[in-house]
């Protein structure tokens, strides 16, 4: 199966993003959304219907959240083969806009 970006790209690009922000998980196999959530110290995921934030986990690490088990029974280390895009802050999709990605955040993926 094709991997639409490797964790550790994602990784260097979370990583390299200062400031708070909010990166839309989109999987194969579900219509179901979920976010990461890049605060200054911590890192939350989150289903996206979730309104209420009654099943947000809080990490302190974006490893520590890669390597947990989320909602929906969600491991990123076991799924993130099944990811199918990831779009950052409402605005850019790492399948789409891969190349305007690169040029804004200055990073290569």
């Amino acid at each position: 199966m094709l991997v639409m970006i490797y964790f550790e790209s994602f990784k260097k690009l979370y990583n390299s993003i200062s400031g708070e922000h909010e990166f839309e998980v989109c999987f194969n196999n579900t219509m179901d959304t979920y976010m990461i959530i890049k605060y200054p110290n911590d890192v939350s995921f989150q289903k996206c219907c979730d309104k209420e934030h009654r099943g947000e986990i809080i990490c302190h690490s974006l490893d520590e959240l890669y390597n947990s088990t989320l909602q929906d029974n969600i491991c990123l280390k076991r799924d993130w083969n099944n990811i199918s895009d990831i779009i950052i802050d409402a605005t850019w999709s790492i399948v789409d806009d891969k190349n305007e990605i690169k040029r804004i955040f200055n990073i290569t993926l």
